[in-house]
């Protein structure tokens, strides 16, 4: 998927390092331990000691012909995401090299007949449904200890994250290495998270993420027809922009599926039937709900079975996709406008973590 398992927000570490608390309260704080918080900050350190100017990095006779290219469009991405109401601020003018990819692991977990998600509270940000490892031994050590509660957990690589604005976030050597659209997506999606962040919600803060991330490479590309760009030829611009449009139509039929799927569980987990007996049925519903969309895009690699945490992950990427798309629709399909109505859910988005989205469809339905 294209973006689903690309995103780590660094929840501590932002925090840690800008914050004059000491170690102590703070492990008391972020309910971790002291060795946890160190490791962030040193790993943090690593990242933004080891920047380089993007531009260095392109005038660099030693870096590929491909990487030039993705770096010029990672520029011009950072870019066009001011034309459309974003605040980059100094975010992804620089570039890091790292000696590891991904650049960490992230961990989930949810009861197995239920989808109950196992949070973790920091601060700044409050409760999440994920955590990251920077080192896959101590994730899968975690997802063990969860597993033995009786959880069902999942563990994926990030190649990117966002510390929302926090720091002058670098683009990673594990980015790079995406496509040249997921690059440019990667950097509108993390833009969004530099520019608004609804405490609590993170299903509304990714979808919208996602939503824009996907949609706006479109138009970036559109964008890249008139202006100069990075010796990108017509062929080229025209069959990028293809690309980006064939995967925002995926994404939202993947996210009417999952919806599906979500809807189809839920019913079944809320039935009056043994747990072991939701456990055999729940595979015959994903067999069902994802027929359509496998016979569709085949090569689809995820979901062979039902994972509660791996959904509970991919949904919150995947969240209501078609109603922010049909928000942007009715204001014209003009970012600004859209951007604005994002920001009035940001200043009051309602209570609990379906507040954001109560007031998307309210918005939707008032332009």
């Amino acid at each position: 998927m294209t973006l689903i398992n690309l995103h780590l927000l660094a929840t501590l570490r932002s925090w840690i390092l800008r914050s004059s608390i000491s170690l102590l309260i703070l492990a008391v704080l972020s309910a971790c331990n002291p060795i946890f918080v160190m490791q962030a900050a040193y790993e943090q350190s690593k990242i933004l000691a080891g920047r380089r100017p993007i531009q260095e990095v392109i005038e660099d006779p030693s870096t590929a012909i491909e990487d030039k290219l993705k770096l010029c469009l990672v520029e011009k991405a950072r870019e066009f995401t001011k034309l459309i109401e974003l605040e980059p601020g100094e975010t992804f003018t620089a570039y890091t090299r790292l000696d590891r990819d991904p650049v960490a692991w992230v961990i989930s977990a949810s009861s197995r007949d239920a989808f109950a998600t196992y949070t973790w509270w920091f601060p700044i940000v409050g409760s999440v449904p994920y955590r990251g490892y920077f080192d896959q031994e101590d994730a899968l050590v975690a997802s063990a200890k969860l597993e033995k509660k009786g959880y069902e957990t999942w563990v994926r690589g990030t190649a990117a994250f966002s510390t929302l604005g926090w720091f002058n976030d670098p683009l990673l050597s594990s980015t790079l290495k995406l496509s040249t659209s997921d690059v440019v997506n990667t950097v509108i999606h993390e833009t969004v998270h530099a520019s608004i962040w609804i405490p609590g919600s993170v299903a509304f803060n990714e979808s919208l993420a996602n939503f824009i991330g996907s949609r706006a490479t479109i138009d970036f590309y559109k964008w890249l027809k008139n202006v100069e760009s990075c010796s990108v030829n017509e062929e080229l611009r025209a069959n990028l922009q293809q690309e980006a449009e064939h995967e925002f139509e995926r994404e939202l039929e993947i996210s009417d599926c999952f919806g599906k799927l979500y809807e189809a569980l839920t019913q079944l987990y809320s039935s009056g039937i043994s747990s072991e007996q939701k456990i055999i049925e729940r595979d015959q519903v994903l067999t069902l709900q994802f027929a359509d969309i496998r016979a569709k895009y085949p090569n689809l690699k995820f979901m062979s079975k039902v994972n509660n945490a791996e959904i509970m992950q991919r949904k919150l990427y995947l969240t209501k996709l078609r109603e922010f798309n049909e928000l942007f629709v009715r204001a014209g399909s003009d970012w600004a406008r859209f951007i604005e109505s994002m920001r009035e859910i940001e200043k009051e988005p309602g209570e609990g973590e379906d507040g954001a989205f109560l007031k998307l469809q309210i918005l939707a339905k008032s332009l």
